[in-house]
């Protein structure tokens, strides 16, 4: 809760059993002498006499000196009766609405209170405030009281502009004034705000360029936005005002300007005539704004550009008919219902600025919707690069499906080229083997139709006792080795394997193995037929293969045991069949090795179980 809100609270209820007098109404009539003009201003060095003069206040000084910029000094008396009631508060705040653009107030000559800044080394402007002052004790008197009001006219809005005009009990006055600083105040920060969203929108489109949509004019108009919303923001950047006010209008026309050629870019309206003739009246109205020699120039020049804002709101009109039959119709509906309002909002303003109207002056509001619409355009310009994102998903899809027809190449030639190896093998060898052949091509051709199966996901791989089973049972049809499988006993030991019982019963833990997905047996599968492979073709001198698997500590242990031809290996490869079997371990996080044991040597796969890709 901010003090000023805890200030009211608590003096409300303070108060409450307290009888508050009426409000003093301070609107009406005062007394204004123009003490000096700015230096630049030579239209009020020629017209500014020391003459008091009566206006009605609030109300817009410029509305009778259209030509003033400078020093003013408002002045008031009015009475004010005592209490007689001891316990009957005296007024305690005074309520001066919004003073364009700086003030110093006095109350029977006691200084009260002061809003903006004015001297040689720095300007800030707070025509926008609404001043709401604390009465020093004493300051009010019982009878006649004088209220004397120093101000600066900087901007549009000269003197006294807006009310209320009171002095009072603050429990009363307070919750009014806070709704006008709201409105006047905190409702006017919203632009600096959106200017900050500016900023972001400038790092993502600099970050994701697409030069055709107009991202050129998505940061200039962005840039343009952010020096205009430095008006707003109540530092002093310069000590030359009027140099300010330019700076900031310039920004405001970029902003405008590149706006629209970045509708007309999103709209592929990209006629070269078109985007220059637009630029070409953007340098032109900045021109114009620069030289403007003095506030009273600098206004007028702004009114009529007011004006010839209106022709960027236009481009949705003027191009209707091909609008309609655009594919991007969707967010140009947006704009044109966005512009109609924002047209309303400049011509009203237009109109204020040439004194023909004397409604509020809403160009700073409206300011906000323009912001509101640019942001309508990049939530757009968003849509399109999920569009290209998606077109570009799809070229990745193709790469990786191509990528994935090579992996099946090379699953193919894995997976038959352990049954080849073996036919060759009984092949060459003495005797009549036609049965084993016969079996093992049937052996690879049912591999293939597996793999097939596998990829379209219409059939499962064997699970992994079965899987060894069948493994053993291809290399026993070779009549070259004696072949001992063990199956999850807990008397393995890497550094020996004991037993040759080829029935072992497995443990209690083999239905953890129903964790291991179809794709990790099926490379499982390919790791140990490629394996086997090797063994046929090198270790020739082998004569007992011992192969088996064990779980322990969540972790799947596979082994492959030849007893002769030793061989060591720490699972790198570059090359044919020793790079197929570590590119399978690594697709299921596990990790594969070969050392030397005894005369031979142990192949050996650990993983562990439970993981996602498990």
């Amino acid at each position: 809760m901010s003090p000023r809100i805890a200030t009211i609270l608590f003096l409300l209820t303070a108060t409450l059993d307290a009888e508050a007098a009426p409000p003093i109404n301070l609107e009406g009539e005062w007394q204004v002498r123009l003490i000096s003009c700015l230096p630049t201003e030579s239209e009020c060095l020629k017209k500014r006499t020391d003459e008091t003069q009566t206006v009605h206040a609030p109300m817009n000084l410029h509305e009778k000196f259209p030509w003033f910029f400078g020093e003013a000094e408002y002045t008031r008396t009015f009475d004010h009766k005592a209490r007689n009631n001891k316990e009957q508060p005296e007024p305690d705040v005074l309520i001066l609405g919004s003073i364009g653009s700086i003030d110093q107030t006095y109350l029977n000559e006691i200084f009260i209170q002061r809003e903006g800044i004015f001297d040689a080394g720095a300007v800030v402007s707070a025509w926008n405030k609404v001043r709401v002052y604390n009465l020093p004790t004493g300051a009010l008197k019982p009878g006649k009281n004088m209220l004397r009001i120093r101000v600066t006219v900087l901007d549009f809005k000269a003197g006294m502009h807006a009310g209320p005009l009171k002095l009072g009990h603050a429990p009363e006055l307070l919750p009014a004034a806070i709704g006008y600083q709201y409105l006047r105040e905190y409702l006017f920060f919203g632009s600096p705000i959106l200017t900050m969203v500016m900023i972001l929108v400038l790092l993502i489109t600099a970050k994701y360029w697409q030069r055709d949509e107009g991202n050129h004019y998505l940061i200039l108009a962005s840039a343009g936005y952010l020096l205009h919303g430095m008006y707003f923001m109540p530092v002093p950047f310069f000590s030359d005002h009027l140099f300010f006010l330019k700076m900031q209008w310039i920004g405001r026309i970029a902003s405008i300007v590149f706006t629209t050629t970045y509708f007309l870019s999103n709209f592929q309206i990209r006629t070269p005539f078109v985007h220059m003739a637009w630029m070409v009246i953007g340098v032109a109205l900045a021109v114009l704004t620069i030289i403007a020699g003095s506030h009273s120039e600098y206004f007028a020049t702004m009114r009529w550009q007011q004006w010839a804002f209106l022709g960027h709101l236009a481009f949705p009109y003027i191009y209707w008919k091909r609008m309609q039959t655009s594919p991007r119709r969707e967010i140009y509906m947006q704009y044109v219902a966005v512009a109609a309002v924002v047209a309303a909002l400049y011509v009203n303003d237009a109109l204020v600025l040439a004194y023909a109207i004397g409604s509020a002056w809403l160009y700073h509001y409206m300011s906000m919707l323009n912001v509101m619409n640019f942001l309508s355009h990049y939530s757009f310009h968003l849509y399109l690069w999920r569009h290209e994102g998606k077109l570009e998903g799809r070229r990745d899809a193709e790469v990786t499906h191509l990528r994935e027809k090579i992996e099946m190449a090379a699953e193919l030639h894995d997976v038959v080229g352990a049954e080849l190896s073996q036919m060759v093998v009984l092949s060459n060898a003495s005797g009549n083997h036609a049965g084993a052949l016969k079996q093992l091509a049937a052996d690879s051709l049912e591999k293939v139709r597996n793999f097939a199966h596998i990829l379209k996901g219409e059939k499962q791989v064997a699970e992994l006792p079965e899987m060894l089973r069948n493994l053993r049972d291809r290399l026993l049809q070779l009549g070259r080795y004696e072949v001992v499988l063990i199956e999850n006993s807990e008397d393995v030991f890497l550094r020996d394997v004991k037993g040759s019982n080829t029935n072992r019963q497995p443990q209690s833990e083999t239905s953890t193995l129903l964790q291991v997905s179809p794709f990790v047996r099926m490379h499982l599968e390919r790791i140990f037929s490629e394996w086997s492979a090797n063994v046929i073709r090198h270790a020739k001198e082998a004569t007992r293969l011992t192969l088996g698997w064990r779980l322990k500590r969540g972790r799947l242990c596979i082994f492959f045991v030849q007893d002769a031809t030793s061989f060591a290996w720490k699972g790198h490869a570059d090359r044919r069949g020793l790079k197929g079997i570590k590119r399978r371990a690594q697709e299921i996080s596990a990790k594969v090795a070969c050392r030397r044991f005894g005369q031979g040597s142990l192949l050996l796969l650990t993983m562990p179980l439970g993981r996602p890709n498990a």
